[in-house]
């Protein structure tokens, strides 16, 4: 989470305030709810009013995602100054509905415990980011969302009372990102998510896009789910080696990066950017300044039901930069086969990708080819179609911009 200096001395600003006026407070309904945590700007929705002596929200906006079904529209969001999973129901756009679902600490509130975020002011654990919605005929919500750091990866669930808890612990690995759930053929929950990090046992990292699948329809706790891997690809070891042992290129080009110790026997003093290692200064690649991409495979993934029960799973796979499709083999076997749906070389195709499966099974994908910057369109009805970019006059669906004037993104990027 980046805080800036001049937000964290307004909300000193506000705090004296507010402690100086704890009249004209309201409650906010709590019903059947789906949350996460962001700036919400849809269409009549505005930033939620604040009555004096209650505490605003750090920012609303990043990483949202929406549900609905014929009775409600719930969009989950992250507040990225108290560190929020937030659930909104926006059913109604004139009086949108605002809880926190996850994120609050333990601690004493500063305003009435009846306001918002329970009276408390204090910044929490930091959840909600990369959030994922769906609702169901049951009236009963699922919101996975990621710690900042993917230590975990959470479920959240609102009916008449709330739970939070951890399905997928981390040993290590960053678990969490790029999260999508669905509910399955047999009305179970199940999520798709990036596990970064992960040790191979020779000094490599791998990244795993997982399945978390739930084996009932109301799962209580992490003994309900079953962890499985969808695919998995090598990924970067830069920050992630341990104690005198450096992130350095594997033997061959192909080979992927590796720990090895570092060593005493360079006859030169190394430079900055290089370690001797087995008498040689090798370049090391340390851990980013700032926050990267994931490495490996399985970014961006978009978890589907198929009109045959099976599971499918679209996503970028980086490693090949291609776009790329997870096929389940059976209904509930959670083994899946892949396939390649857009490839080129050279080229950069399947980030940002979003995708949709129609009544007669058909998948439709919506995607960037990186390196032209232009959107790309595919879909996969049991064989690998044509993929189409915006310049293709004959393309479906997508309508090509010709005003120089930016436009808004309604995009999975405008989550970051």
């Amino acid at each position: 989470m980046i805080v800036l200096p001049m937000r964290r001395v307004r909300r000193q600003l506000r705090r004296v305030a507010g402690r100086a006026a704890r009249l004209g407070r309201r409650r906010l309904a709590r019903g059947t709810v789906l949350a996460a945590g962001l700036q919400l700007r849809l269409g009549a929705v505005r930033r939620r009013r604040v009555s004096a002596g209650e505490i605003p929200n750090g920012g609303l906006g990043r990483y949202t995602s929406i549900a609905g079904d014929d009775d409600r529209v719930i969009v989950a969001t992250y507040d990225q100054g108290l560190g929020d999973l937030v659930a909104v129901d926006v059913t109604d756009p004139a009086s949108p509905k605002y809880v926190v679902v996850d994120g609050i600490p333990d601690v004493t509130p500063t305003y009435d415990p009846g306001t918002y975020r329970g009276g408390i002011e204090d910044a929490g654990g930091n959840v909600g980011t990369w959030t994922s919605s769906r609702c169901r005929t049951t009236r009963e919500d699922r919101v996975p969302g990621s710690r900042q750091h993917g230590a975990q990866v959470r479920v959240r669930e609102e009916a008449r009372a709330v739970a939070s808890y951890i399905v997928d612990p981390s040993n290590g690995e960053d678990i969490g990102s790029h999260t999508s759930i669905v509910i399955d053929g047999s009305n179970h929950p199940a999520i798709a998510y990036l596990a970064v990090g992960n040790d191979d046992g020779m000094g490599g990292r791998f990244t795993e896009l997982r399945l978390a699948r739930a084996a009932v329809v109301n799962p209580g706790g992490p003994n309900d789910w079953t962890i499985s891997t969808i695919v998995g690809g090598a990924g970067t070891c830069a920050g992630l080696c341990s104690t005198g042992t450096v992130c350095v290129a594997g033997a061959a080009a192909a080979d992927p990066q590796r720990c090895v110790a570092t060593t005493s026997d360079c006859t030169a003093t190394c430079g900055d950017g290089t370690a001797c290692v087995t008498g040689t200064c090798a370049d090391i690649f340390e851990k980013p300044d700032t926050a990267q991409l994931a490495t490996g495979t399985g970014l961006f993934v978009n978890l589907l039901l198929l009109p045959d029960g099976r599971l499918a799973a679209v996503y970028y796979d980086r490693n090949n930069r291609a776009l790329a499709l997870a096929l389940e083999n059976a209904v509930d076997a959670n083994a899946f086969t892949e396939t390649v749906l857009d490839a080129v070389t050279p080229g950069d195709r399947g980030m940002w990708a979003s995708a949709v499966v129609d009544g007669s099974g058909a998948i439709h994908v919506a995607y960037q080819d990186a390196i032209g910057d232009q959107l790309m369109y595919t879909q996969w009805s049991g064989a690998v179609a044509t993929p189409r970019s915006s310049t293709t006059a004959s393309a479906p669906a997508i309508a090509r911009t010709t005003s120089a004037r930016p436009r808004r993104s309604t995009s999975p990027a405008a989550r970051r």
